[in-house]
């Protein structure tokens, strides 16, 4: 078995707890950091929110480890609907001891974005939440600058992104039914 650690990539420890049987509890649209390899791997993303500040940072890493870039974007906190955030509280009452149950904080706002792409040109594309669903992408080029937005319907998950072409899948209620490619005209 061949390995080699490019990066090591930082997680939140407040967004998870262990159940009384040892599995992992993840809470609902916590501040987890998200990250992804180009398909090529020539590229990681990674967008993470810096506890106690407002908006998120997206870092950009080469295959050999070395930081590309690293950008800061303001952006308001959308607050938690009270439905998710009393789903996680009774699901956490019914998993844990009291005693860990007491250390969890339930968070009052979701994270800022849905998930990160990195595309093999080095393009980086964060996936903005909308209160609408659908998906609004931010999208960077290889130094980190905005060089557009893209909005897509709801059921279209992106997997596979450059600057000119993007391709997913046609999602509805959990089922992928469909591939779909969009070429991107410059404007």
């Amino acid at each position: 078995m061949v390995r080699r650690v490019v990066a090591t990539l930082p997680w939140n420890p407040d967004c998870w707890t262990v159940d009384r049987n040892g599995k992992a509890y993840f809470l609902n649209y916590c501040a987890m950091p998200w990250w992804a390899v180009s398909p090529t791997g020539n590229r990681i993303a990674e967008a993470f929110v810096v506890h106690g500040e407002p908006g998120f940072d997206v870092l950009s890493i080469s295959s050999q480890g070395d930081t590309v870039f690293r950008r800061h974007f303001e952006f308001a906190l959308v607050p938690m609907p009270d439905q998710l955030r009393q789903v996680d509280l009774r699901a956490l009452d019914s998993a844990l001891t009291p005693e860990t149950r007491r250390t969890i904080q339930v968070p009052m706002s979701r994270r800022p974005f849905r998930s990160v792409l990195a595309g093999d040109d080095g393009t980086v594309w964060v996936d903005i939440f909308t209160a609408d669903r659908a998906h609004r992408w931010l999208v960077l080029d290889p130094h980190g600058i905005v060089i557009g937005e893209m909005a897509l319907p709801a059921e279209i998950e992106l997997h596979v992104v450059s600057r000119h072409t993007v391709w997913g899948l046609q999602v509805a209620n959990n089922l992928r039914y469909g591939i779909v490619g969009y070429r991107i005209e410059q404007h």
